[in-house]
């Protein structure tokens, strides 16, 4: 049969174009396809231009930061594509987190007392509490590694994640009771989850394992927050281009959906779609780099796969809006960039910069406080600034309104009319390891083993792989993504170094090569 791609990779995020950067540095001159159902390149990076920033930063619908200490392979990447970026300030002193009705400055954060939460007994002895428990549970299962080693290296994640007496816990769970006897009260636990301000994210029945290592990353890193200069999408777009540049025989078609695929025994047959027409073309091997969202929509994928990522993965919707105003208004205040921490709506609310006509905020939301904007946003997405239309947006700019009254003493005066917006709704934003499988009830499964399943949706053998990094062992969103492909072409790496080696032992005469290892 006719083979139109030696690959076929689908997703045009990090995953995707990595995965095809890797094919091709070791893979020469195969023919390579990359197709995406979206008009851009990034997936869950997207990196839009907007009223002018500064350090030329852009306005990220998407992912939007990484920390040096915890990302080490996005800084070797950014090295490598020859990318700049900035350090950008996240909660300056005078910025607001919001506990219940009440906002305190952070510099007063942990030092006066406020409310039910008595702040200067609790607060300031929460987060070492907090992260002895997490210490305590973590370095048991391997004294001779520091906890830095275990959480912070891929080969410590492996190794905690192969632990079922661990990635069987919730965190709820071991937060309440583990056998150092010091477990966090009802109201420490309510005071953590409000100050780390990520919704219901460690409320749920989330993995212990995997919100160990974001709680240490969100409290505990030792490096500031850093943007890329021109966009984060600009890691997959530069990944592409290389590519593309490089290799004669690859190509990128945007606005270009899998439809539907048949499985054979040397390779598949698609049906995509693109520009309202459908073609059949033939490819040695299918890799899936999408969220699993947009995986169910595929009809070749089995039901019970669909059910056994569902079943082991919870999925968080995110929704990210920027507004921009003619006129600083928080400036009275001290608050002129960063985070704002908040109990209502708006849950995070940023401050991208303070000039004229450019004065913009970001809404972030988590989970169901995501879900609350939904209703009113009045359209599905707009990925591009737009000017503000009393008629379709008054009730959403309405509801904005009272919630930045209520987090930041505002009167309806002092908040201005505004001059542009753009937003983005995520359907299953980023994915996090389930303490237990929902199906069967169990927390004893392997997650090792439940992760080779999803890799290989029609097993090891076959010739279609799904890769993203909300199955990784680092769920972190880019860092995520570059793991599971590195994880993966070493295996691919090591089994076809078996292949070779078995043929050499089974052939009776010399055997030639005309592609390097691990390119089938």
């Amino acid at each position: 049969m006719k083979i139109d791609y030696d690959y076929c990779i689908v997703g045009c995020g990090v995953s995707g174009t990595y995965l095809g950067s890797e094919l091709n540095k070791t893979c020469r001159g195969k023919k390579i396809l990359f197709i995406d159902k979206k008009d851009y390149v990034g997936g869950r990076l997207n990196s839009i231009t907007g009223p002018k920033n500064q350090g030329d930063i852009r306005y990220e619908l998407g992912g939007m930061r990484f920390f040096e200490a915890i990302h080490p392979l996005v800084v070797e990447l950014i090295k490598e594509l020859g990318l700049e970026s900035v350090v950008v300030p996240e909660s300056p002193p005078t910025n607001i987190t919001q506990l219940r009705s009440l906002s305190i400055e952070n510099k007063e954060l942990f030092s006066k007392i406020h409310g039910r939460y008595f702040l200067k007994e609790n607060a300031n002895k929460l987060f070492p509490k907090l992260n002895k428990i997490i210490e305590n549970e973590i370095t048991k299962m391997d004294k001779s590694s520091s906890l830095n080693d275990m959480v912070r290296t891929y080969a410590g994640r492996k190794k905690l994640f192969a632990t079922n007496e661990l990635t069987g816990k919730s965190f709820m769970d071991v937060v309440f009771n583990n056998d150092l006897g010091i477990g966090l009260s009802s109201e420490q636990w309510d005071l953590y989850n409000d100050i780390l301000n990520y919704n219901d994210v460690f409320q749920r029945s989330i993995n212990f394992v995997i919100a160990a290592i974001e709680n240490l990353a969100l409290n505990g890193v030792d490096s500031p927050q850093l943007f890329v200069v021109d966009g984060y999408n600009m890691i997959a777009k530069k990944l592409l281009k290389n590519v593309l540049n490089d290799n004669k025989h690859a190509q990128y078609y945007p606005n270009t959906e899998l439809i539907t695929f048949d499985e054979k025994s040397d390779c598949t047959q698609l049906s995509i779609k693109t520009n309202n027409k459908t073609y059949n073309i033939t490819v040695s091997e299918l890799f899936l780099c999408i969220p699993q969202n947009e995986v169910s929509h595929i009809d070749s994928i089995p039901a019970d796969y669909i059910s056994l990522y569902r079943d082991n993965i919870i999925q968080y919707d995110l929704f990210k809006m920027f507004i921009t105003y003619p006129k600083a208004f928080l400036k009275d205040k001290n608050i002129t960039q960063g985070r704002n921490k908040t109990s209502s709506p708006l849950n995070q609310c940023w401050l991208y910069n303070e000039g004229a006509d450019t004065y913009t905020i970001l809404i972030y939301a988590v989970s169901n406080l995501a879900n609350y904007w939904k209703p009113f946003l009045p359209s599905k997405n707009q990925d591009s600034f737009r000017d503000f239309n009393k008629k379709t947006d008054e009730q959403l700019i309405s509801l904005v309104n009272n919630n930045l009254k209520e987090v930041f003493g505002l009167t309806d005066k002092e908040i201005p009319q505004p001059t542009q917006l753009a937003y983005h709704y995520w359907y299953n934003g980023f994915g996090a390891w389930n303490s237990f499988d929902k199906h069967s009830a169990t927390s004893t499964r392997s997650i090792p083993a439940i992760q080779s399943q999803l890799i290989y949706p029609f097993g090891k053998d076959k010739n279609i792989v799904y890769l993203n990094n909300d199955i990784s062992f680092n769920q972190g969103w880019v860092e995520g993504c570059l793991e599971i492909v590195n994880d993966y072409m070493e295996e691919r790496k090591i089994r076809e170094s078996k292949k070779d080696s078995d043929l050499f032992k089974v052939s009776k005469g010399p055997v030639s090569y005309n592609n390097f290892l691990y390119c089938n």
